[in-house]
């Protein structure tokens, strides 16, 4: 057989193209052919992966969601709590042990909750009554905080803080106005 006969190029030609139909089909079931409808594959492992992602960020907003909800109720516990309104309106009558004590009963129920609990001077953004004792009399909320504390309208907010025991750590706080 001669290399140039014509059952060689019938053979070269037919496997050339059956590699390139093979090819062809390949590309077709890996990238899809979209004129016709049809998704590659390499589509679906992306949508896949795009679902897995979104399912994980709604977990993540709900469950967000549902600790804020928990926070808020402990705090309108707090808040509304006899012991902790008569200290912030007649400061003079009511001890801080006694304001303390209120706070810790809080900070045992939910130990995995909170760092500590703070009710801060609205005016000054100073620490009035804390858990921990070397936080009471710090300045611990910015001016901007403060201010926007004190529009009209605003009954509780979220902003994250730096931590005073250092590590650069950002808390996130929960404030409620008790007014």
């Amino acid at each position: 057989m001669r290399p140039h006969s014509f059952s060689a190029r019938v053979s070269r030609y037919f496997a050339l193209l059956f590699a390139l139909s093979i090819a062809a089909v390949m590309c077709a079931w890996y990238f899809g052919v979209p004129a016709l409808g049809l998704t590659g594959e390499w589509q679906r492992h992306v949508t896949g992966a795009v679902q897995l992602l979104e399912q994980g960020a709604d977990y993540q907003q709900s469950l967000l969601t549902q600790r804020i909800k928990e926070r808020r109720g402990d705090l309108l516990v707090l808040a509304e709590n006899e012991v902790v309104a008569r200290a912030l309106q007649r400061p003079g009558e009511v001890t801080q042990a006694t304001v303390e004590v209120t706070l810790e009963r809080l900070l045992r129920a939910y130990p995995d909750h909170y760092r500590y609990l703070q009710i801060l001077d609205p005016g000054s953004g100073e620490v009035r009554f804390s858990t921990s004792a070397s936080q009471i009399g710090r300045r611990l909320l910015a001016a901007e905080t403060l201010r926007a504390m004190g529009e009209p309208g605003v009954h509780e907010m979220i902003r994250l803080l730096p931590d005073a025991g250092g590590g650069g750590w950002r808390l996130p706080c929960y404030a409620r106005c008790m007014r």
